[in-house]
């Protein structure tokens, strides 16, 4: 519904879901967002282009111009985000453990029952 802003290196991306990212022009990582929501939202939400200029990112929704610092965007990144390599790297090692839980589970009932038939 607008078009992206570039300005030093960060690509600035106005959504409908309310939100302003920020994500670096080079790789595409997400190194942000802001949410912005209006007071007033009209039946016809209007968005307009971000446009960046010194430390400030200038966006509209209806009737209402936002001045975010580049800054907050940053902060708002609680914690890093890793490729999808890297996520079903991990999710294929918590498959194998919970695998060997299971076969070292169903062991130890066979051998407690094979004891039991031995000792009676």
């Amino acid at each position: 519904m607008s078009s992206p802003a570039l300005a030093n290196g960060v690509v600035y991306i106005n959504s409908t879901d309310f939100n302003l990212y920020a994500l670096n022009a080079s790789t595409g990582a997400k190194i942000g967002n802001f949410t912005i929501i209006p007071n007033n939202l009209s039946e016809s939400i209007r968005f307009s282009s971000p446009a960046v200029a010194g430390n400030m990112v200038f966006v509209g929704i209806d009737n209402t111009l936002f001045a975010i610092e580049v800054s907050s965007f940053a902060s708002s990144v609680s914690s890093r985000v890793l490729p999808l390599s890297d996520y079903l790297l991990i999710l294929s090692v918590i498959v194998v453990i919970a695998i060997l839980a299971v076969a070292f589970i169903v062991y130890n009932k066979k051998m407690r029952k094979s004891k039991k038939r031995a000792s009676t």
